[in-house]
């Protein structure tokens, strides 16, 4: 479900008296009101389930800013009342600078005090995670609006990749199904994968960042998960709970390496070839590995690729 970020302008409307007693009107914009959409909000959309959901907590905050209203960096704060609810409305008195017909409005997620610029924000992509999304995503938009237009209609964007994995038995169920898998880790031919990085609203409408500084090739997802039979695969379903790894798309080509952390075993790699494949912003992906317990000894290979939705929408 596509979803919407709706800003309404609080106006004010001043009357002034002439001798004449001919009324005098002025549409004078006095804050911004934001509200996040009447449904659910920060929705990963998925083809399996129509959605899966992450919810706002009291404490989040997002950043906004505005050159012509000569704000940087501004944090909206959800209030205790939204406290794991899909629907946000956080209201803020940014006014409006009467020297230009048109306001531009720069908005992020999560805030990050340090950002000082109202074109730039730096951020971290953290290069282990916990594989829950909404703990180390990054969504950000970018809004004009007018006085004439007073409500404005956006979606936030996500730089990033989501990927969800699944392992499965494809050799000796009964040597594989059920072990336990602590975690999985990708590591790029090309890199970055994670670290830091500036979104440039500049070109926000490129939907890229640039990393720099502290960067890593590799990303850890540690999501404790168990090998699936074939049956169980074949059923699989896909909730707030299926561990969900982030990268920077930009930062695989030709090929990647994928490692799964056994229990008890030795780490397993394999590599996969990205001939006519690639991963691509604002998109979630599933693969599954297939593993094996074939002459004493485990085996993985990539046995689905699959890219689930061309577009994740996150409000």
């Amino acid at each position: 479900m596509k979803k919407v970020l709706l800003i309404a302008i609080l106006a004010a409307a001043f009357v002034g008296c002439e001798e004449n007693n001919t009324p005098e009107s002025s549409f004078i914009p006095t804050g911004v009101y934001f509200s996040y959409g009447s449904e659910d909000t920060r929705t990963a959309v998925s083809v399996e389930n129509g959605g899966s959901y992450f919810t706002w907590n009291s404490g989040d905050k997002l950043g906004i800013s505005c050159t012509q209203g000569e704000i940087a960096n501004k944090a909206l704060t959800v209030p205790a009342a939204y406290d794991g609810k899909r629907v946000m409305q956080v209201q803020t008195g940014i006014e409006f600078n009467g020297k230009y017909a048109d306001h531009t409005f720069n908005l992020y997620y999560p805030y990050n005090s340090s950002n000082t610029t109202p074109s730039f924000v730096r951020s971290t992509l953290p290069a282990t995670q916990n594989g829950k999304v909404g703990n180390s995503d990054f969504m950000w938009d970018q809004i004009t609006t007018t006085v004439d237009n007073p409500v404005v209609s956006s979606t936030m964007k996500h730089p990033f990749a989501y990927v969800r994995f699944w392992v499965v038995a494809t050799g000796n169920d009964a040597a594989v199904a059920g072990k336990k898998v602590n975690a999985i880790s990708i590591t790029a031919d090309k890199g970055p994968l994670a670290g830091e990085f500036t979104a440039d609203f500049n070109n926000f409408k490129n939907n890229k960042v640039t990393f720099a500084g502290s960067t890593s090739n590799t990303v850890t997802l540690n999501a404790p998960m168990t090998i699936m039979t074939k049956e169980e695969y074949a059923a699989k379903t896909v909730d707030g709970t299926t561990p969900v790894m982030i990268i920077n798309p930009e930062g695989v080509s030709a090929k990647f390496d994928v490692t799964v952390f056994i229990d008890g075993s030795t780490p397993i790699t394999t590599s996969f070839d990205m001939s006519g494949k690639a991963f691509k912003a604002n998109n979630f992906y599933n693969i599954g590995l297939g593993g094996s317990f074939e002459s004493g000894k485990f085996t993985l290979t990539v046995i689905d690729w699959e890219r689930v939705t061309a577009d994740v929408t996150f409000n």
